[in-house]
C-alpha cells in the first residue's frame, strides 16, 4: 500500500512538472516592448529605412499599392464627404488591415482595423471600411491603410493618400 501512495505522488509531481514546462512563453509586455532597443547596429537601422522606403505606396493605374496592400478607393486628391469607404485588398498578418485619417499636420482624427476576407494564407483578400468624421478645423489630411509587423509591431506596406475633408 505505501508503495502505492509514493507511485501516485511521482505520477502527480510528474504530470505537474509537465504541465507547468509545456506552456508557451507569454508574450512581452507593453513595458518590455517599450524598453526594448528599436536597432541594435548601424546595419539594422539601415535595414529599417531600407524596409519603409520600400512600403511606401506608389500609384499603379487607379490603385494605390504597397507591396502587400491595393488600395482602389479613395484615390488622390479625392474630396471626401462623411460617411465614406475605405476599399481595397490586402495580403497581410492575421489579415488585420489598419487605417489610420490624419490631418495635414499627420496627427491621427481616425483609426480603425478592418479584415481582408483572404481565401487562403499568403493570399489577397478584399477589405472595406466605413468612416465617418466631425472636424470642421480640418480641410485636407491623408487616409493611410497598413499592416502591423508580426515580429516588433511596427507599421508596414503603408499607402498614404492625400484627401480633401468636405
Amino acid at each position: 500500500m505505501k508503495r502505492f501512495f509514493i507511485f501516485l505522488v511521482i505520477i502527480v509531481v510528474a504530470f505537474f512538472a509537465y504541465w507547468v514546462f509545456r506552456r508557451p512563453l507569454e508574450a512581452p509586455t507593453t513595458t518590455q516592448k517599450e524598453e526594448a532597443p528599436l536597432a541594435t547596429s548601424v546595419q539594422s537601422e539601415r535595414d529599417t529605412i531600407e524596409r519603409v522606403a520600400e512600403s511606401v505606396s506608389s500609384k499603379a493605374g487607379d490603385e494605390l499599392v504597397s507591396e502587400n496592400i491595393r488600395v482602389t478607393s479613395p484615390k488622390s486628391n479625392d474630396a471626401l464627404t462623411s460617411p465614406f469607404v475605405v476599399v481595397g485588398e490586402a495580403r497581410v498578418f492575421e489579415n488585420v488591415v489598419n487605417v489610420r485619417v490624419t490631418n495635414e499636420k499627420g496627427e491621427a482624427v481616425i483609426n480603425e482595423t478592418a479584415y481582408a476576407k483572404a481565401s487562403d494564407a499568403g493570399q489577397f483578400g478584399p477589405f472595406s471600411v466605413n468612416l465617418s468624421y466631425k472636424f470642421k478645423n480640418t480641410k485636407e489630411g491623408f487616409v493611410e491603410v497598413y499592416s502591423k509587423s508580426a515580429k516588433d509591431g511596427s507599421e508596414q506596406d503603408l499607402v498614404r493618400i492625400p484627401v480633401r475633408f468636405e
